[in-house]
């Protein structure tokens, strides 16, 4: 026989072995070719989906200019320089021609709002475009039909809304800019979120701008045109079904630079071009995005790679383990080592390059059923031949290997199994190396995506193989441990009545190298499966967790503020109180403070109440990666700068309590030395005459002063009258003073500066002797009035501040002719507040002002002032030579008084308050008096930067707002828990401290963020008699049903933006990668199971002697089956246990850092809670085990059925 003939007969007779391994090559390759298309199909879904599935102006543009002379030329010029900047990426490009909106008729009457006109090649009359537009009622209009004339109209579609509002039908004739339109159909939109209608809210409703704008009405082109003049647009689209994951950045670029290349074009633009739309950020993103997924496919590729590697790898070698005793014959018989080599070869790569045929071809026949696959098949192919490839060095190396020792007299060396041992432990030594490696250099990257100089993403292979070698290295401790404790079980089962499992385990630790193949690939598809639950969980809860971190709260609205209240009295009705809704759970009031600063770096600032009744803890998303929740403890607590409570001392206001009575006594007059100035006053004007006349003796030789400037020689008594009379009138001038109150709600914090009102306090009566000239007597006059403040129904208030702002005395009619001419007056004022019949003012003696002395401090001064037996007020007249310009003499005094020095002061130790103001001619003075302030030293200058002194960058209080920070937002201020900081919002400084630093705040979507707690910023800014602005949003939970509590609020009017769960998205860049690593373990299964079942081929054919020895000892066929049975059971069911307690190990180890890898620079980061996704991850098991099961029982029936074959005996061949 020749050895070609005997070859073949070879190969004929271990037919099944070679079946075997073509079934093997088989599922491989496509399993490979198949995984490599799927994520390319996967990719373009993705892209595709990122370009139609976000909003109208985020999926597109939109270039608008005014229409030119030469409209085709225009279209022409526009369409070529739009597509040339997106070449090669597909873009379909819309046109419209839309008129400015124009005032309409009906029957001869204008209609309210004014009508859009709107045409184009798209919206041509005829045939109605189905894919953009919904005839409502009547038909589309029909080409060339009209011309515009009042006598023959052009036909026109109305939008169905526009229709509506003004009560149109079809069959109404309109006329707008002298052209009849006579409405033929009623249309509405298809899709109003099509990125051709670019989110025009007149397409989506037909009305618009407060009803101001109505339409569009579509018409010809042509008559388009003539209204008015016209804009064209021309919307720019990425065909969806067409795009490319390579396209995304073509869009983005040419999306970025659109503008500029339209601007260059002459002839194109009129007036200027606009360029709207976001599909540049957003076609990056998608590509940022697809770069990601790419970057970790890697990953689960590698599992793949390593899994079927290996099944190669054992499988052969268990062929070939198989076939050995024929080896050794041939060459016990003479056959060379070519020869041998040559037909192994042969046999092996017709059956490689048959079976990677065949699974490539059923891998692309499979993609065909997958969307987005249209361009897979140069991947298919290419990764089908990579396997070709790949295999057939295995097969070639295994059979070399093979031939070199058999052929070289080694056939028999290692009988002792040393070699076989060392080669084991050299295997296991540098698999681990390689995955500690591996694992060394994912934990010190991070990640194991790598970018680049110019942002392009890349996979580090060694950080990125880290879970195939991780899991390689289980399966080889797997292998090594498979023989002990085969063994152990061995030698535990020997002493049982039954045979089978003392048997099966000994069968399994006599034939390791034969066991070792189910044991290496069910482990590796067992870990690989768990790995993929693990990554698929956790990064979907990932992104949730940042989607539930942004979004805040389960329900959010934004706050419409109310008008300003400017009747004096009224408190401002507080922001609404959702938690009484029945649909509603909990809801807290959310200040949102984009603007605020921490120190001197910019941070968003979020404010809430974060205390336990109705705090932010209530309502705000708690994400699974921090169970225990965003809001940390501590916020609402009020402690000064040394963390000591202060004392409060705000006036409450009874419960049930309306209104608040503000009764105010005052009394002004005239003192002592005030008399005596105005006594002088007729001297002192002599003087100043006398003194004029003296200096103009002394200065004969000088030229006289121009007529009407020469100084006065002389007083006349009438200028002594009016000069006193003035005096008698600035004294009698009513004062003003205002009364704020500072209010504070006290469920919700918020504090509200409220005017009581104006007191006008006429002056005192001032009398004079005419013949004398002085003698003045003064009647003092007294004001009693109430006040009341108007407090709303239902609510606690507490009084926080009350302000007397007292202004200028000097009224604008008194002549500046002297400057010693200002009137001094006193004003003595009691206040007292009551809630019906409750005094408020009656434990108040911490209240003071920062303006004013206390009553202790004013008491030796005023006893001072009251032991001057008589007042005197000297004026000392100086008359200086010269002139001052051309002004004359200048005339100085210098006035001298023995009257103390007295300045304002307030005694609030009792009720009423008492105010004592000794002169108010100094000018506009504020009391604010609030508790705690500090009051004036005893020279009456304020101790520094007191509380309520208004100033912007005042940062003294008595208390200070604990903020929490994130830890970027820490890092970049360089603070620490319980560091000092300012805190810079609503247009103020205050102080504050570090309370906690934290991973994330409710809220948050970028990096940096604080926290604070509304009460308390609101308390340390009354101090500063600031206020909150009113809240931005409420969050709410619902009570029961989500759409229920949505439904409530959006009926709201002082609701607007009423958004639900899963309004805030997140790119989810991993979705790609989940569904790879889901097909490199469904595909590590398949392949298990078909290591499985050629092992279990391989010993059915092998074994087949010991079936016979077997039967004659005795051993029942059932026995056997059992026995059989449970070898292949155990070591299936050791090495799943095995490959759960890996994955789940490895998982630990790397999927965190896989799954927050995907976190973009600048965005918030979020610890990677590990999660099981446990339905799939149970199903792929359950595969796994039904399948291992099947065979297990397959084998053994086969197994009972060799037993019963009472024809073969041992020594049949």
């Amino acid at each position: 026989m020749r050895w070609a003939s005997f070859a073949t007969a070879r190969a004929r007779a271990s037919s099944g072995l070679l079946l075997t391994l073509l079934a093997l090559v088989v599922v491989t390759t496509a399993i490979i070719a198949g995984t490599v298309g799927y994520s390319a199909a996967a990719a373009s879904t993705a892209a595709r989906a990122a370009l139609t599935q976000g909003e109208p102006t985020e999926t597109g543009v939109q270039v608008q200019t005014r229409l030119a002379e030469d409209p085709q030329r225009q279209d022409e010029l526009a369409r070529s320089t739009i597509a040339d900047a997106f070449a090669p990426a597909p873009v379909s490009i819309g046109r419209l021609v839309v008129s400015e909106p124009r005032p309409a008729q009906h029957d001869g009457s204008s209609l309210g709002g004014e009508l859009v006109v709107t045409g184009g090649p798209e919206l041509a009359p005829d045939d109605a475009p189905t894919d953009l537009v919904t005839v409502v009622d009547g038909t589309w209009p029909a080409d060339a039909a009209g011309d515009g004339s009042p006598d023959a109209p052009s036909p026109g579609a109305l939008h169905v809304g526009a229709a509506q509002a003004w009560g149109l039908e079809v069959g109404d004739v309109l006329v707008v800019a002298d052209r009849a339109v006579e409405i033929t159909a009623t249309w509405q939109p298809v899709d109003a979120q099509d990125a051709f209608w670019f989110g025009d809210e007149l397409v989506r409703t037909g009305v618009a701008d407060e009803e101001s704008t109505l339409g569009p009405v579509v018409v010809d082109e042509e008559l388009a045109r003539q209204v008015g003049a016209p804009f064209v647009r021309w919307p720019v689209r990425p065909d969806a079904d067409a795009v490319t994951p390579d396209d995304l950045r073509v869009l983005a670029t040419g999306a970025e630079t659109l503008r500029a290349e339209l601007r260059e074009v002459e002839g194109l633009t009129v007036r200027g071009v606009q360029v709207e739309g976001d599909l540049a950020p957003t076609a990056g993103q998608a590509a940022t995005n697809l770069a990601t997924a790419r970057a970790l496919g890697v990953v689960p590729l590698s599992v793949l790679v390593l899994v079927t590697g290996l099944a190669v790898v054992q499988l052969a070698r268990l062929l070939a383990t198989t076939r050995e005793p024929q080896a050794q014959l041939l060459v016990a018989r003479g056959a060379t080592r070519g020869q041998l080599l040559l037909s192994t070869l042969a046999e092996s790569l017709a059956v490689t390059v048959l079976g990677a045929v065949a699974g490539t071809l059923l891998a692309r026949l499979v993609l065909l059923l997958v969307p987005g696959s249209e361009g897979a098949t140069t991947r298919v192919v290419l990764a089908g031949a990579l396997t070709l490839l790949g295999v057939a060095l295995a097969l070639t190396a295994i059979a070399w290997l093979q031939a070199r020792r058999l052929a070289g007299g080694q056939a028999i060396a290692d009988r002792s199994g040393r070699a076989r041992a060392a080669t084991a432990l050299a295997t296991l030594v540098l698999v681990l190396g390689a995955a500690g490696l591996s694992w060394w250099q994912l934990r010190r990257a991070g990640s194991p995506l790598t970018r680049g100089a110019d942002g392009e993403l890349g996979t580090d292979l060694v950080a990125g193989a880290a879970p195939a070698l991780l899991l390689a290295a289980a399966a080889v401790v797997a292998v090594a441990l498979l023989g002990p404790l085969s063994r152990a079980v061995e030698l535990l089962t020997r002493r049982t009545r039954t045979t089978a499992a003392h048997l099966s385990s000994a069968q399994v630790s006599r034939r390791l190298q034969v066991y070792a193949v189910p044991v290496v690939l069910t482990v590796l598809a067992v870990g690989s499966t768990t790995l993929a639950a693990l990554y698929s969980g956790t990064s979907a809860q990932l992104r949730d967790d940042l989607a539930a971190v942004g979004e805040g709260a389960p329900l959010r609205a934004d706050l419409v503020r109310p008008p300003a209240t400017v009747e004096p009295g009224v408190v401002p009705a507080p922001p609404p109180d959702l938690a009484e809704l029945p649909q509603i759970g909990a809801a807290a009031l959310v200040w949102s403070e984009p603007d605020a600063r921490v120190g001197d770096v910019p941070v968003p600032l979020t404010l809430a109440q974060t205390g336990a009744d109705g705090g932010l803890a209530e309502v705000a998303n708690v994400p699974q990666g921090i169970p225990g929740g965003l809001v940390p403890t501590g916020l609402d607590a009020v402690l000064d700068a040394d963390g000591d409570a202060p004392t409060q001392q705000a006036i409450t206001v009874p419960d049930g309590a309306t209104e608040v009575t503000i009764d105010v006594q005052a009394e002004r007059g005239v003192d002592r030395w005030e008399l005596a100035r105005l006594d002088g006053i007729a001297e002192t004007e002599q003087e100043i005459a006398d003194e004029l006349a003296e200096v103009a003796a002394e200065s004969p030789g000088d030229e006289p002063a121009p007529v009407g400037e020469q100084p006065p020689t002389g007083a006349s008594e009438e200028l002594i009258v009016e000069r006193l009379d003035s005096e008698v009138a600035s004294a009698a001038a009513p004062l003003e003073i205002v009364l704020t109150v500072l209010v504070e709600d006290v469920r919700t914090g918020l504090t509200s500066t409220v005017t009581a009102g104006t007191i006008e306090l006429p002056g005192p009566r001032l009398t004079y002797d005419p013949a004398t000239l002085g003698d003045f007597d003064a009647e003092p006059t007294s004001t009693a009035t109430s006040l009341g403040l108007a407090l709303p129904e239902g609510r606690q208030h507490r009084l926080r501040a009350v302000t007397m702002e007292l202004p200028d005395t000097l009224p604008p009619e008194v002549p500046l002719d002297f400057l010693y001419s200002i009137s001094s007056t006193t004003l003595d004022l009691d206040l007292s507040m009551r809630a019906g019949d409750v005094d408020l003012l009656q434990d108040t003696g911490g209240w003071a002002s920062a303006d004013a002395l206390t009553a202790e401090q004013a008491a030796p001064l005023v006893a001072e002032a009251a032991d001057v037996e008589e007042a005197t007020f000297e004026t000392t007249v100086q008359v200086e030579e010269g002139y001052v310009g051309d002004e004359g003499p200048s005339v100085q005094t210098r006035t001298d008084s023995n009257e103390p020095f007295v300045p304002t002061w307030l005694d609030t130790s009792t009720s009423p308050w008492h105010l004592e103001v000794p002169d108010t001619r100094i000018g506009g003075t504020e009391l604010v008096v609030a508790p705690g302030a500090a009051p004036l030293d005893l020279t009456g200058s304020p101790p520094g930067a007191p509380p309520g002194s208004g100033t912007e960058d005042d940062t003294s209080a008595s208390a200070t707002v604990p903020v929490a920070l994130t830890r970027q937002a820490a890092a970049a201020a360089d603070l620490a828990a319980g560091d000092p900081i300012t805190l810079s919002l609503v247009g103020t400084t205050v102080p504050a401290r570090v309370a906690a630093v934290v991973t994330a705040l409710p809220g948050q979507q970028g990096e940096t963020a604080a926290l604070a707690d509304s009460r308390v910023a609101s308390l340390v800014l009354a101090e500063q008699r600031r206020s909150l602005t009113w809240p931005t949003q409420v969050w709410a939970t619902p009570a029961a049903g989500t759409q229920e509590a949505v439904d409530s609020l959006t009926a709201r009017d002082d609701l607007r933006a009423v958004t639900g769960p899963g309004t805030v998205s997140v790119t989810d860049a991993t979705s790609a990668a989940r569904l790879v690593f889901w097909v490199a373990s469904a595909g590590a299964v398949l392949l298990a199971l078909t290591g499985i079942a050629a092992v279990a081929a391989t010993l059915l054919s092998s074994r087949r002697a010991e079936v016979a020895v077997l039967r004659a000892l005795g051993m029942p066929p059932a026995a056997q089956s059992r026995s059989r049975a449970m070898e292949l059971v155990g070591v299936v069911a050791a090495a799943i246990a095995v490959g759960l307690v890996a994955g789940w190990l490895v998982g630990q180890a790397v999927v965190p850092e896989l799954a927050s890898s995907t976190t973009q620079p600048g965005r918030l980061r979020l610890p990677a809670a590990l999660r099981l996704e446990a339905v799939p991850w149970a199903a792929v098991l359950g595969v796994a085990a039904v399948g291992s099961g099947l065979l297990a029982l397959l084998l053994g029936s086969r197994v009972r059925a060799q037993a019963l074959d009472r024809t073969y005996r041992e020594e049949i061949r």
